[in-house]
């Protein structure tokens, strides 16, 4: 079990039970947050900085705003 900052995680082995070439694994989530909650949490964990862009970027992203409607 190790504490994260996104919550706790437990993992490990588990047993096979009748063929040593199965594997087993299992998966529980269990969350009381809301999902609005859980992607503010998300992005102050991990906040976005400026990316400095390289010329052939920079090329790209003009490109995309040129070529592309909202």
């Amino acid at each position: 079990m190790k504490e994260t900052v996104l919550g706790w995680i437990i993992s490990g082995r588990t047993p096979v039970l009748n063929n040593q070439r199965t594997h087993q694994h299992s998966f529980l989530l269990r969350e009381n947050a809301s999902l609005e909650q859980n992607l503010n949490r998300f992005w102050e964990v991990e906040p976005m900085n400026e990316a400095i862009l390289t010329p052939e970027h920079q090329a790209c992203e003009q490109h995309f705003i040129t070529h592309t409607t909202q």
